[in-house]
């Protein structure tokens, strides 16, 4: 991929010089390998972005029911 970004960048440099038909079946491969990686990426990203806020909200509701208990305890403490 490589090559060809630096074939494509001289191409600017260079009027003579033109892709070949192997060049551009090599591009479109390379690209559609790129958008794939990048699809799975993203999704990865996504499912570790939901599997963090599942957490955070079952830690707030484990911190809230604790401090409900702690407040039942002390009541009934209070009432001894």
């Amino acid at each position: 991929m490589r090559q060809l970004l630096i074939k494509l960048d001289n191409m600017n440099n260079e009027a003579a010089e033109t892709l070949s038909s192997d060049d551009l079946i090599a591009i479109r491969r390379q690209l559609a390998e790129n958008q794939t990686v990048l699809r799975e990426t993203f999704n990865r990203l996504r499912q570790s972005q939901q599997e963090t806020e599942m957490a955070v909200r079952r830690r707030d509701e484990l911190n809230a029911r604790v401090a409900q208990l702690e407040a039942d305890y002390e009541e009934l403490l209070g009432e001894f």
